[in-house]
């Protein structure tokens, strides 16, 4: 998450209109963060790595993929991509995003569910290993999501950024 916050605290300090060839620079990949929460439950849940990962980190694999091909681009040519690639791709990562919060979420705590029952057969002491802590962060998730939706219709109205 710290990958994902920072570039957005150093655009709102104005860091990209101070250094310009920031701009597109793969470090805040949001699209990683909730199939990352669900895979660490998973493996969790089932002792090993899910053979499927690939697939669930395909989309923030691509997101990495567009900002490393648009970082490299000169800058005259950055510019003009930036003007008419940010509203459009913004918009529409927002809505990856809110969706995948909401389905990642769901499937953690389904994931954690089934951790809790089959805990509470084999321990005694199962409220100890219960994982409330990613329980509450899988359970924050949709709650992300309604705020990332509602970032979405204002910005869609009223266009937001720091000078907004």
């Amino acid at each position: 998450m710290t990958g994902v916050f920072v570039p957005w605290l150093i655009g709102f300090a104005g860091f990209y209109d101070r250094w310009w060839w920031l701009t597109f620079a793969p470090f805040s990949n949001a699209l990683l963060v909730p199939p990352l929460l669900y895979l660490h439950a998973y493996a969790l849940v089932t002792g090993r790595w899910s053979p499927a990962a690939w697939r669930h980190l395909l989309p923030g694999a691509i997101q990495f993929a567009y900002q490393t091909a648009a970082f490299f681009l000169p800058t005259p040519l950055k510019r003009h991509w930036a003007d008419l690639a940010f509203t459009t791709g913004n918009a529409i990562v927002a809505s990856l995003l809110a969706i995948s919060f909401v389905v990642y979420g769901a499937w953690t705590i389904r994931l954690l569910h089934y951790y809790r029952d089959a805990l509470s057969q084999k321990r005694s002491d199962d409220a100890r290993f219960a994982t409330a802590w990613l329980s509450r962060t899988a359970v924050a998730y949709p709650l992300l999501a309604i705020v990332w939706a509602g970032w979405l219709l204002v910005d869609a109205v009223t266009p937001l950024g720091y000078r907004g």
